[in-house]
This record gives structure tokens, C-alpha cells and sequence, in this order.
């Protein structure tokens, strides 16, 4: 019978606990933005989503020339493989195969490489005014504390 009065009191002190700080979180509305800074951060997410899209265009390239150039040599090999009857020339069929893909992954990376980084994207100020407030609280708290 102890446990069930126990589960009932930590239950209901949870349950006020929680009610409390969603009240005062509530309360607590960041200020409105300044005019402009949500349509400047949307024309910076077009222009975001654009230079993806040119990106992600641009990688699909590589990848099929990659994918070609595998092929390729998959190919190559296998016609070489049914002519090659001695096991030198059998090894000169893989060996070959082998530079052949080594190429095409080499060629494949530094067409990454010349891409350059993705392009970063614009910082959402509503986020940033959420960590603002959130920031000020802390500091608030550290103040509370040390006084």
C-alpha cells in the first residue's frame, strides 16, 4: 500500500512540476524580427537550394561517367578474358582491368575535388533568436547564482 501512496504523490508532484515550466516557458515569446531579415533569409535559401541542385546535377555526372568507365573496363576484360588461352596473358587481362578502374576511381575523385565544398546553408534567424533567449536565460541564471 506504501508503494501505490509513493507512485501517487511522486506522480502528482511530477505532473505540477511540469505544468509549471511549460506556463513559464509559454510566457517567455521571443521579440519579433526585424523586416526584412525572413525575406532575406528566404532569397539566401533559394539561392541555397539552387547551387544543391547544381551540385547534386553535377555529382550525378561524375557518378554516370564512373559507373561508364567501370563498365568499360568490366566489359574489356571479360571479351579479353575469352581470348586469353596462357595464364600470363589472363594475368595481364586483370592487371589491365585493375589500372583501368584505379583510373576511373582517380579520375572520378578529382572531379570531386575541382566541385569544391558544398555550399553552406544560411542560418536561420529564428533559430538564432531561439539560442539568443535561450543564451540570455543562462546568463541570467549564472547571475541569480552568484549573487
Amino acid at each position: 500500500m506504501r508503494r501505490g501512496i509513493s507512485a501517487v504523490v511522486i506522480f502528482t508532484l511530477c505532473s505540477f512540476s511540469s505544468f509549471s515550466l511549460s506556463a513559464v516557458a509559454d510566457q517567455r515569446t521571443p521579440p519579433p524580427l526585424p523586416s526584412g531579415v525572413l525575406e532575406q533569409f528566404q532569397r539566401d535559401m533559394d539561392v541555397f537550394n539552387q547551387a544543391m541542385q547544381l551540385r547534386d546535377q553535377q555529382m550525378r555526372e561524375i557518378n554516370q561517367s564512373f559507373y561508364l568507365a567501370i563498365n568499360k573496363a568490366n566489359q574489356d576484360a571479360r571479351s579479353a578474358m575469352q581470348i586469353a588461352s596462357k595464364p600470363e596473358q589472363k594475368i595481364s587481362v586483370i592487371t589491365v582491368k585493375k589500372g583501368a578502374v584505379a583510373a576511373a576511381i582517380y579520375a572520378r575523385e578529382s572531379a570531386i575535388i575541382a566541385l569544391g565544398q558544398p555550399p553552406i546553408p544560411p542560418i536561420d534567424p529564428m533559430r538564432v533568436q531561439k539560442n539568443s533567449a535561450k543564451q540570455k536565460e543562462r546568463q541570467e541564471k549564472k547571475e541569480k547564482q552568484f549573487r
